[in-house]
């Protein structure tokens, strides 16, 4: 692949599923979205990308199908995981985006610090699909952090030192909990904990 052609290196992370390894491959030009045969390392499908990020993609498994859920510097966007079509899109987002979106219960959560947090309600019918912005939440917002879902909540940590806690169907912030140091890495959900390390 090469080293890619953007002024902060590639952070976004690989993603395997069914057999296909996911490469969100984004630099300043010829920016796209691969999958590869696992097995062999041979182009399945190649999609282009317009806008890039710093975020991973994510394996969502909606109501709708499983879909591959990538952001951008405008967009979050789902694909087939399977063919690379496109599914959907939506205009949510600004600035260098770093936190990957998060999927839970029929909706994603995307948040970057220099744009706005959006939940984004996911529906389809007949082979189409369609996404709906439910709320927005500008308060608080994560600069590095990815988001996580547990179905009726979002959670995400801010780089001032900040836990943030919201409603995953009103964006109402449910609880904020700050911290003496920030908070690069992202949150992880084990049965009924949070876990997450901060930058001491």
């Amino acid at each position: 692949l090469g080293v890619p052609d953007n002024h902060y290196g590639h952070s976004s992370s690989l993603l395997a599923y069914a057999g296909l390894l996911y490469v969100q491959y984004d630099q300043n030009s010829d920016a796209r979205l691969m999958a590869l045969d696992a097995a062999t390392g041979a182009d399945v499908w190649v999609m282009p990308r317009e806008d890039i990020s710093w975020t991973s993609p994510i394996i969502a498994h909606t109501d709708f199908g499983v879909q591959l859920i990538v952001a951008s510097e405008q967009h979050v966007d789902g694909y087939d995981p399977v063919t690379g079509k496109q599914l959907w899109s939506q205009e949510c987002l600004g600035g260098e985006v770093a936190p990957s979106p998060a999927y839970s219960n029929g909706m994603v959560f995307v948040a970057n610090e220099y744009a706005m947090a959006s939940g984004v309600q996911l529906s389809g019918a007949d082979g189409s699909f369609g996404t709906e912005i439910l709320w927005e939440y500008d308060d608080l917002l994560p600069e590095v952090s990815s988001p996580v879902g547990d179905g009726e909540r979002f959670y995400f940590a801010s780089s001032v030192g900040e836990i943030v806690c919201l409603d995953a169907k009103t964006g109402e912030e449910l609880w904020l909990e700050e911290f003496d140091d920030g908070f690069y890495s992202s949150p992880v959900l084990v049965g009924d904990r949070l876990y997450i390390l901060d930058m001491a």
